[in-house]
């Protein structure tokens, strides 16, 4: 079969039609004006892959890529020329972002500025305004670099280009208010790219809405043309990989695929009907000094740290969860008994907010009695009564005043939550705030214990009630719709973390309600007579007959109110039964 030119001499080509006309082309602005950090000019001759993405001028670009893929270059490469060649306008205006404003620090200085001072071009051109946060050429075209886990961390700037690097390490809430920055840009562009992390989140969703270009290449052997680890898992990671030898291979014919080979190949679209998104698939077969035995060897320690979901991520380039992070449909359990409306036992609830209150009661000892929605917070107050529930605990977010608003007409039963809790140093995953009815949440491993209580199910974990058909369809859903990954930050620390791929509020109110129920079981639970404002300081325990004193007039669960004392005149710690003292407050 006849050989096609050889990779040196398609970038040089490719090289000499971009030096034509340098202004209308970023692949050629990115050739002639663009120096890497160590001032060298840069080539593709290893990357031609990048050549197209460069001149691609489609207003969206969503780009999954292996680590060290060479995206973060080429896409500021991108930037930095239509700053420099605005296209008709005076200046415009770009909005880049990172993870974390160290990612931004690292970034801007270390690399972005180096490299600008490299070059003569941009080193002319660069004005006054010239900052880790802000760079602004003379042209008055200005970058914004910004974090998206910091406090305020979106500005309110309106701009004609939306950059998001490592887009699954991202806010999303930040995200989505940049999202707005570009409702008044003539020119409105958007570029995403990522290493991906879990499927159907972050890089992963926005890859199913483009048109999926994959690098595709011809064996020079047999003539068949494949692709290495395409994003729909229509050809395995192994195909083109020989364990034994360590080589790479073709996944037909079994020769021996050198890195020039693939780098003759092309991008395929395999969604031609998404046409206006370009998707790119840069895989670990692709770039230079990814060979595969390198590649397997990093493998080899991503296994005995029990991490190969991080490899499949970062070196391979695909979306990856282990078995254990995920939560599927036939995992989730449903009796016989129907969904309650009232109840008359206590029962533990949780809540979260979203579009509905989404709001999950049991009897804390396995039997789910009631899945509900609710419109309004008076629904919420109304089910406190119906299902005599003892503690809610209900998440504080967007809005706590309406949870403070029920923990003062159900003194002692509802608690704010939120996921502030860094570490776990007890042996449970939250912490109760001293003096205030907030409990403080582990967010990783109070998803990992209510994880472990639907797939128990029937045998010591969580069953739900029958539910029809569209309310099962969406608990489920919800449910499902968290998955677990490992993530590693800049300093190799890996940590585990649940990411949303889809709307998951039931998730997080069954993960409320799994913190009621435990926080309540822990103890013995505080007595109907105890429970409400009291019509007297004086009430008569039920199982005794003893005619007990109560001031103040409520308990909040188990933690007295400081300056509480006994009979004895020593400090309550706790509330204790059966044998129930006479609590009062001392001094006035």
């Amino acid at each position: 079969m006849a050989r096609v030119a050889t990779l040196s001499e398609r970038v040089q080509a490719a090289h000499l039609v971009h030096r034509a006309d340098a202004s209308c082309s970023a692949g050629a602005f990115a050739l002639e004006y663009m120096r890497t950090e160590r001032a060298e000019l840069l080539r593709f001759s290893d990357r031609p892959y990048l050549l197209d993405i460069l001149d691609d001028d489609a207003p969206e670009h969503v780009c999954v890529a292996c680590a060290q893929s060479g995206k973060t270059v080429t896409y500021l490469s991108k930037i930095l020329w239509r700053l420099a060649f605005p296209q008709g306008r005076p200046s415009r205006t770009a909005i880049y972002t990172f993870p974390t404003e160290g990612d931004v620090q690292q970034f801007s200085a270390a690399r972005a500025k180096r490299m600008i001072r490299a070059s003569p071009f941009l080193s002319e051109r660069i004005g006054d305004l010239d900052n880790v946060s802000i760079k602004q050429l003379s042209n008055g075209s200005t970058v914004y670099f910004k974090g998206t886990w910091t406090d305020r961390a979106a500005i309110s700037v309106p701009a004609d280009i939306r950059v998001h690097d490592e887009l699954d390490r991202s806010k999303p809430d930040t995200l989505q208010i940049y999202s707005d920055r570009l409702r008044n840009s003539d020119d409105p562009r958007t570029y995403l790219f990522s290493t991906p992390t879990i499927p159907g989140f972050g890089i992963s969703r926005e890859w199913e809405r483009s048109d999926q270009r994959e690098w595709m290449w011809e064996c020079w052997e047999c003539g068949r043309d494949q692709i290495f680890a395409p994003m729909d898992g229509s050809v395995p990671w192994v195909a083109n990989l020989d364990m034994e030898t360590r080589q790479w291979r073709c996944q037909f014919c079994g020769w021996a695929i050198e890195h020039e080979n693939v780098m003759a190949g092309r991008w395929v679209a395999q969604a031609p009907q998404n046409a206006g998104v370009s998707g790119y698939h840069i895989t670990g077969i692709m770039p230079p000094y990814s060979g595969a035995d390198r590649l397997l060897g990093e493998r080899d320690k991503a296994n005995s740290s029990g991490a190969e979901e991080l490899w499949l991520q970062g070196h391979i380039g695909l979306p990856a969860v282990a078995a254990e992070g995920r939560i599927t449909p036939d995992m989730i359990r449903f009796g016989d008994w129907p969904n309650a409306e009232v109840s008359d036992k206590p029962t533990y609830a949780g809540l979260d907010q979203g579009r509905k209150l989404d709001f999950i009661a049991g009897d804390g000892g396995g039997r789910i009695v009631a899945v509900h929605r609710y419109d309004d917070w008076s629904q919420v107050a109304a089910a406190m009564q119906a299902f005599k529930v003892s503690l809610l605990v209900a998440d504080s977010s967007p809005d706590a005043r309406p949870v403070q608003e029920l923990i003062a007409r159900f003194p002692g039963r509802v608690m704010l939550a939120d996921y502030s809790l860094q570490a776990v140093t007890d042996d449970h995953p939250w912490a109760r705030q001293g003096g205030v009815p907030r409990v403080r949440l582990q967010r990783t491993a109070v998803l990992d214990m209510a994880r472990q209580a639907i797939i128990m199910g029937a045998d010591g974990g969580d069953v739900f009630p029958r539910l029809p058909l569209e309310q099962e369809r969406v608990l489920v859903g919800q449910l499902c719709a968290s998955v677990r990954t490992i993530e590693q930050n800049a300093a190799g620390i890996q940590k585990a973390v649940w990411r949303e791929t889809a709307d998951d509020h039931f998730r997080h109110a069954h993960a409320y309600y799994v913190v009621a129920s435990r926080m309540g079981t822990r103890f013995p639970p505080i007595p109907d007579f105890m429970r409400g404002p009291l019509s007297s300081s004086q009430a008569v325990d039920p199982r005794t007959g003893e005619v007990q004193t109560v001031t103040p007039r409520t308990v909040e669960e188990l933690q007295m109110p400081d300056g509480v004392v006994g009979p004895d005149g020593q400090p309550a710690q706790e509330v204790r039964y059966p044998k129930l003292p006479a609590w009062h407050r001392q001094g006035p």
